[in-house]
């Protein structure tokens, strides 16, 4: 390798790595200003489940999370999505399971995005009981 091809090499690879670092900065940035989360106030719930929502990338898709800072008392605990508070847990729409402690993201489809009123309950399956309820109101 010459001295002078050498050296277009070296300042070649100088700015893809410059150009990449700069395309990598801006879509952090971009990403960080499409996550738009809403806190929401959960009402029947105790101190250790913290709720919010995420409005997705893909129009009227949402996501909801859920963070517990202590595991609940039953293993299989149940996440359900209903649109009426009086509706028994199990009849709605299952999100998922919660086990263990830390934080748990449940997406929703644009139906279920699309719901004016959405009512999240969390439920024991053993013991057949609702452990917590949170109204998130959408209009």
């Amino acid at each position: 390798m010459t001295p002078t091809l050498r050296k277009r090499h070296q300042r070649t690879w100088w700015f893809l790595g410059i150009a990449l670092l700069v395309i990598w900065g801006t879509s952090m940035v971009a990403i960080s200003k499409n996550e738009n989360t809403q806190n929401l106030a959960a009402t029947n719930t105790s101190e250790d489940v913290a709720m919010s929502i995420k409005n997705g990338s893909l129009p009227n898709t949402q996501t909801i999370v859920l963070q517990l800072n202590q595991a609940p008392v039953s293993p299989q605990s149940l996440v359900y999505l209903t649109d009426k508070e009086a509706t028994i847990a199990p009849k709605g729409q299952l999100l998922g399971r919660i086990d263990g402690s830390g934080t748990f993201e449940f997406p929703l489809d644009s139906l279920a995005s699309a719901m004016s009123k959405k009512v999240i309950k969390g439920y024991d399956a053993i013991h057949q009981k609702v452990l917590f309820t949170a109204v998130i109101n959408t209009n």
